[in-house]
């Protein structure tokens, strides 16, 4: 009986050219592209790597069932093994995400990250003991063809010929050239095939079609969103590296009849090489028409309903600015403190989360078999969306009294833990020159990214409007401007903001002010035009409390009082000299009496008793 096509073809390693170390290559290859679970970037690149090696095809597909047994047997094991890589060695999976085609591959499912360490040592293994095997048999063989005549004659037999290549398999003429197996290792053939893969690989990219890729990218965007997002165009070029996107609706879960945000066109460019690694990399994103709770016109598809906010529970900020810091919720500064706290708490959507540490080991295992294979990290080793610059402008903003302006956000990702780069936002207003930096530090090492910013040129009248009834000083003018830093998650934050008034115009209602009666609050208003002050802010994101220094701004209000007093003492003293006098006093007397401070220091030099000279 004839034997079955794939025993003869392995029985033929034995007896064929190929060399040892092609051996452990087919089988380690073949290991590993059975191992790994799904179809992803880094099997592509193994069959890449078939196609430009001398990789015995019979060998590859034995590694590979082989390879796809142990990973159904043994996927507890490439679970367990895969949330140790992503626990202690996170580093080494971020850096095979950078490398192209290979990065395709999803490295956040812990049996992928597990195959990725037991893969190769196991199929090296399977391929040394399969190597030393067909040499140990090659030796054999080459013995008994030296050593014995009859064998020899026996075998020179035409019959015998025949029979073998029909029942085995093709045979090397030379069993020393087998022995030697000094077979090529590339297969010039293969390589060129290899290269040709890759370019039809990257026509049939650019050839995709607009709508299936707008139905992608709605569908991602949905999914991230928590509520329907609408694409009616996206075009992309991926040998020119341009993106293009028409009328994207982003709606509101909390308002289904409404957009959160709605964009007329997107224009932005792109590169081949982080797409070849699975990463979409916007360089320079142009955003047009841009507007802000606009009402849809047939309701959005909400995925699932979100909680309400619960109230936080009231507690004092971890860490008071000084002992005799004022410390109050928003309702005691804010007229409308409800929808500050509502506008803080939309804010808070799009803040970070806190960084999550590695345990050791994972999260939860799962209930189902099949789920060892598919559970995911909650964390990806890589960010696959980051646009680098994005600009909007002539978009309309109400909070902050900013009016139309321009927003320049630069490094927004998915991951931005992963991407290690600082976030910026950058808001100016057309109208009013006022302006607002903030940038986010996510490339520091804390599990909550550090905050810093700038803010210019913010008109006080303007927030007086703003401002509860209860508060003593009224705001008349000026403009405050200052800078911040901090950390601001989507729990909490803790906020220092140090703030420069310039331009002061103020009054003040009630019987006392920082210690102070209204009529002495009002001199110095006459002469305090500029101060500075720090401000805390801190507690839950969508409830914080306001911590002033009321200690260094009753010293810098006691400072002007004084200089209030000078100066009303030397108007007085002016006006006596040139009422009771006639302007007859000498020049010298006359600026000397025109310096209280120094007079009431010589008087006092007059009254003190002198002291016994020695």
């Amino acid at each position: 009986m004839i034997l079955p096509r794939p025993m003869r073809k392995f029985i033929a390693v034995f007896r064929g050219g190929i060399s040892p170390l092609l051996i452990i290559l087919s089988v380690t290859s073949g290991f590993c592209f059975g191992l790994i679970p799904g179809l992803a970037g880094i099997h592509a690149v193994i069959i890449l790597v078939f196609l430009a090696l001398n990789i015995h095809l019979g060998l590859f597909l034995m590694g590979a069932a082989f390879g796809k047994a142990f990973c159904f047997a043994a996927a507890p094991l490439l679970f367990h093994t895969g949330s140790l890589v992503h626990s202690y060695i996170p580093g080494l999976l971020a850096f095979l995400a950078r490398i192209p085609i290979v990065g395709l591959t999803d490295f956040g499912r812990y049996s992928t990250a597990g195959a990725i360490i037991i893969g190769p040592p196991a199929g090296l293994a399977l391929g040394l003991v399969l190597s030393r095997t067909v040499v140990a048999f090659r030796k054999n063989w080459l013995k008994l063809e030296e050593n014995s005549e009859a064998f020899k004659k026996w075998s020179s037999k035409r019959w015998v010929r025949v029979l073998d290549r029909l029942l085995i398999g093709k045979s090397t003429a030379d069993v020393s050239k087998a022995l030697e197996g000094k077979s090529p290792v590339v297969r010039k053939a293969g390589l060129g095939l290899a290269v040709v893969s890759l370019i039809l690989a990257g026509l049939t990219g650019s050839l995709v079609g607009d709508d299936k890729l707008a139905s992608y990218a709605a569908g991602v965007m949905t999914r991230a969103n928590g509520a329907e997002v609408n694409v009616a165009d996206i075009s992309f070029s991926l040998l020119r590296g341009k993106l293009a996107a028409e009328e994207i609706e982003v709606t509101n879960p909390e308002k289904p009849s409404e957009n959160r945000v709605s964009v007329g066109g997107v224009a932005a460019d792109t590169d081949v090489y982080n797409l070849l690694c699975g990463n979409l990399v916007l360089e320079d994103v142009v955003l047009s028409n841009v507007v802000f709770d606009q009402a849809r016109q047939t309701p959005g598809k909400v995925l699932a309903d979100e909680p309400k906010p619960s109230e936080p529970a009231e507690g004092r900020p971890r860490q008071e600015i000084s002992e005799k810091a004022g410390i109050n919720r928003l309702q005691t500064y804010f007229k409308n403190a409800k929808k500050v706290r509502e506008l803080l708490r939309k804010i808070g959507k799009f803040l970070p989360e806190p960084k999550q540490k590695s345990d050791k080991g994972p999260r939860k295992v799962p209930e189902r078999y099949l789920e060892y294979l598919r559970a995911k990290a909650p964390t990806a080793p890589a960010s696959r969306l980051t646009a680098k610059r994005i600009v909007i402008e002539e978009v309309e903003l109400d909070a902050m009294q900013f009016g139309k302006s321009s927003i320049l956000m630069t490094n927004i990702s998915d991951n931005p833990y992963a991407a290690a780069l600082p976030v910026g936002l950058e808001i100016t207003s057309m109208q009013n020159g006022q302006s607002l930096n903030v940038m986010c530090h996510f490339e520091s090492k804390g599990d909550i990214p550090e905050i810093t910013g700038t803010f210019e040129n913010f008109d006080l009248q303007k927030l007086q409007s703003q401002m509860s009834d209860r508060n003593k000083l009224i705001l008349e003018g000026g403009t405050a401007s200052g800078t911040f830093n901090g950390s601001v998650s989507k729990e909490s934050l803790d906020l220092r903001i140090n703030v420069k008034v310039e331009n002061l115009q103020a009054s003040s209602r009630g019987k006392r002010v920082l210690g102070l009666d209204s009529k002495s609050v009002s001199r110095v208003f006459d002469v305090l035009k500029s101060f500075e002050t720090e401000i805390r802010l801190s507690g839950p994101t969508d409830q914080p409390r306001l911590s002033f220094d009321t200690g260094a701004l009753t010293e810098q209000f006691k400072t002007a009082l004084a200089e209030a007093g000078k100066q009303r003492l030397k108007e007085e003293i002016d006006e006596q000299l040139q009422d009771k006098l006639g302007g007859k006093v000498p020049d010298q007397v006359k600026e000397a009496l025109k310096k209280p401070g120094d007079l009431i220091k010589g008087l006092g030099g007059l009254l003190q008793k002198k002291k016994e000279e020695p």
